[in-house]
């Protein structure tokens, strides 16, 4: 007979987890309600750890989960408590009902955490790519009140307000977006073609030329002849920024530049 791996709760709230071998999971469902215990998540053993490591593995690439997705899953799950279902049937729901895949395991592995007795804040706290730490300590806020549902309401209302913002900057970008992107080809080309042209120019004239001259002649020359470190120069600098806007330092030191630069400020 397969093996199982179970968690069960009593009328009284006390949790059972355990092994056991039974022929179906009907059968251990049986089994732990004759002895007072509902059933309350299940998986055979050996499949539920290659889930977990699936799981996992994708959590490993996980980048973070789009905000309409999160909105959605905040709003259906206040709208499940305010009527009445238990947090952890509410998750569950939602994890099987949610089409993201990303989201969908996080969601799982919540519910999970909860069925076990974990308090719901401690279990999002676990995922902060998909959850803030704003979000964690409003749910934090809203277990301790015990007005949860309100909590996710107003969440997925602020949420709502940044995702309308977000679209309006998106769509205001893209003219400016494209031209940037349009100067910046052209002037590599210009950099690559029409410099070193100039450069041969200024040689045979063999004038002092001023140093803002000589810096565009410089990146000339090693847009030709040095790309690749260019190249390279850049993709680490990218990187290096968004390693170090990961840490509280890197943070703050962002945000007083943002605060301080001109023009930027303003808004």
């Amino acid at each position: 007979m397969p093996t199982f791996i179970y968690t069960a709760k009593s009328i009284d709230g006390q949790i059972k987890s355990g092994t056991v071998e039974a022929k179906d999971q009907t059968e251990l469902a049986h089994t732990l309600r004759a002895d007072g215990y509902i059933l309350t998540s299940v998986e055979e053993d050996g499949v539920h750890h290659a889930a977990r490591a699936g799981a996992f593995a994708r959590l490993g690439s996980f980048r973070g989960v789009p905000l309409v997705e999160r909105m959605i899953f905040t709003r259906n799950l206040a709208v499940m408590i305010g009527a009445g279902l238990a947090l952890n049937r509410a998750l569950t729901t939602l994890g099987e009902q949610t089409t993201n895949r990303k989201l969908k395991d996080i969601v799982s592995r919540i519910a999970e955490g909860v069925q076990e007795g974990k308090p719901f804040s401690e279990c999002i706290a676990k995922y902060p790519a998909a959850f803030s730490e704003l979000y964690v300590s409003m749910v934090r806020v809203g277990e301790t009140a015990g007005n949860l549902e309100e909590v996710l309401n107003n969440l997925a209302e602020q949420m709502k307000k940044d995702h309308d913002i977000v679209s309006k900057v998106r769509g205001a970008m893209i003219y400016p977006g494209v031209i940037f992107v349009i100067m910046i080809m052209i002037g590599y080309l210009m950099m690559v073609l029409v410099v070193p042209k100039l450069a041969d120019v200024f040689k045979d004239v063999g004038a002092e030329l001023p140093a803002s001259t000589k810096l565009i002649m410089l990146l000339s020359d090693i847009a030709i002849n040095y790309w690749y470190a260019a190249l390279a120069g850049v993709i680490g600098l990218v990187f290096g920024v968004r390693a170090a806007l990961k840490t509280a330092v890197g943070k703050q030191a962002f945000d007083a530049f943002v605060l301080k630069a001109p023009i930027i400020k303003g808004l």
